[in-house]
């Protein structure tokens, strides 16, 4: 992907993790703040008998004794994930603490807080269960950690110490699957995913090429239904060559972001 001035993506994988990450080029970036509450769905496997500070195999895994470790039922950890409003952060995450990366502090052994941050789990399959080893799928609001799952889940199963997820691969984000993607070596920037898709829930609006003037001088058009003016819901507009982000407003349509 040579020649490309500006790249960002939106949500970064664990280092071991594999599947979905959504990569926004040019104009693409400016809308990288409307995918960041997106949730997304995962397959993972804990493995409880074991234990590592990154919750994950990347560091210092050891066992731990499981002879207290108690069967419950899948339905009942359904049940239990269920109700996981609120979680810890991994202390290796790149959360910022002190302008610095939770994960550059914990490998030179600085003693930090994280404070707890609400999600929202959703849609939740136990695949399979073979204790000490539980592979799920779920759905999880964004800005939520899947490594944190692991102690959880493992002391609800009667094992404190045991934390570690195995294997972790992001299937979805929002309605965007593994169908819709490539792998690096094949990235295509001519290979894109359309905003519709993408945004789907964004409106969509195409105007006639005479708006497309007013559109770039950043005035408001003066259009649209009253109840679509009350709406004051973001829009993207199509309009001649040009794709801009708006949103209604009682005096009609405002441009927020041009050539997005």
């Amino acid at each position: 992907m040579t020649g490309i001035k500006k790249m960002w993506h939106t949500g970064t994988l664990d280092p071991l993790a594999t599947g979905c990450l959504l990569i926004a080029t040019e104009n693409s970036t400016k809308l990288i703040s409307r995918l960041e509450n997106s949730k997304k769905t995962y397959l993972f496997t804990v493995d409880v008998s074991i234990t590592s500070p990154t919750l994950d195999l990347e560091k210092d895994v050891s066992n731990v004794e499981i002879w207290g470790m108690i069967d419950h039922s899948e339905d009942d950890l359904i049940e239990f994930l269920k109700n996981q409003t609120s979680q810890l952060p991994p202390r290796y995450s790149a959360i910022h603490i002190w302008g610095k990366r939770a994960y550059d502090l914990a490998r030179k052994g600085v003693d930090f807080e994280i404070e707890k941050r609400k999600i929202e789990v959703t849609d939740i399959e136990i695949m399979e269960k073979n204790l000490p080893k539980i592979t799920i799928r779920l759905t999880l609001s964004a800005g939520g950690y899947v490594r944190s799952f692991a102690p959880v889940i493992a002391d609800f199963f009667g094992v404190p110490d045991g934390w570690c997820i195995t294997s972790l691969h992001r299937e979805k984000i929002e309605n965007i699957d593994l169908s819709l993607s490539m792998g690096f070596e094949n990235l295509d920037i001519t290979n894109t995913i359309p905003y519709p898709l993408l945004l789907n829930h964004i409106e969509v609006c195409s105007l006639d090429s005479k708006y497309k003037k007013p559109l770039i001088d950043g005035l408001v058009l003066d259009i649209g239904t009253p109840e679509e003016r009350n709406s004051k819901k973001e829009i993207l507009i199509y309009c001649d060559d040009i794709c801009s982000l708006g949103h209604w407003t009682e005096w009609g349509i405002e441009v927020i972001k041009n050539y997005v």
